[in-house]
Formats: structure tokens, sequence, C-alpha cells
């Protein structure tokens, strides 16, 4: 005769017992209350990017959550291309200044002043761009 599982186990009572007892195994039958669910972006796109950390997965994770979303702004953000390199280098692009002009310019050729207010105009436009796309980058990070 050899004893099969059921036969080994200690009779359980149904009723009765003492409160200890009662409290231990209605504690091992719940979830732990530090489980949470993970995140998922609105974006379809990056549902799995996700920024955790705690695990030693999560370092990889990172680089590769990083990447889809700059990947993603890059494609989706006006002027992507500086939001891109600004999150993969994680620090803001410097973009060229163009040259103040000199002061004859004015004066002799005026078209290159007008060029230059041309140029300056579309520096600044695309500085106040890269702001707002930081800003919108980090509500995507940031859910």
């Amino acid at each position: 005769f050899i004893p099969t599982m059921a036969e080994n186990k200690p009779a359980t009572r149904v009723e009765g017992g003492n409160d200890k007892q009662k409290a231990r195994s209605q504690h091992k039958n719940q979830r732990p209350n530090n489980f949470k669910k993970k995140y998922k972006s609105e974006i379809t796109e990056l549902e799995n990017a996700t920024f955790d950390c705690g695990t030693p997965n999560d370092a990889a994770l990172f680089e590769e959550s990083l990447e889809s979303v700059a990947d993603y702004a890059e494609r989706e953000f006006k002027y992507g291309g500086d939001i891109g390199q600004t999150l993969r280098d994680l620090e803001i692009k410097t973009l060229k200044k163009p040259d103040t002009p000199e002061l004859s310019w004015r004066t002799d050729e005026p078209w290159k002043y007008d060029k230059w207010s041309m140029k300056q105009k579309k520096y600044l436009d695309r500085m106040e761009i890269l702001e707002d796309n930081i800003m919108k980058a980090f509500g995507i990070i940031y859910g």
C-alpha cells in the first residue's frame, strides 16, 4: 500500500479552530498588497513603453522605452528630430543661433539683414517648439 498525497495531508477543520489559525489561513489566500498592475500608455504605439524601476530587467526596458518614445516624437511632433535627439541624449539639443550681422549690413546690403532677421525668427520659433515638445514628451513618459 502506497499512500497518496490526499492521505498524507493533515485533516483541516472547517469549523472551529482558534482565531490565529483562521487569520493565517485567510492571509495565505490573499494577493499581496504590493502587487501593482503594469502601466499601459493610451497611445497604442507606446503601450509597452514603461519606465519602471526595481528589477534588474528595468534598465534594458528603460532604453527600449526611451527609444520608442523618441521614434514616436520624431514622427508625430513638429521638428521631431530636435526632440528625438534631446530624448536620446537626455539633454536639451543646442540649436545653432544665426550669426549677428555687422552694422554695415543694414546700410550697405539691407537684404542680408532681412535674411538674418528671417533666420533669427525661425531659430526662435524652433526653440519655442522644442520647449513645447519637451513638455509633450514629459506628458507621454509620465502618463
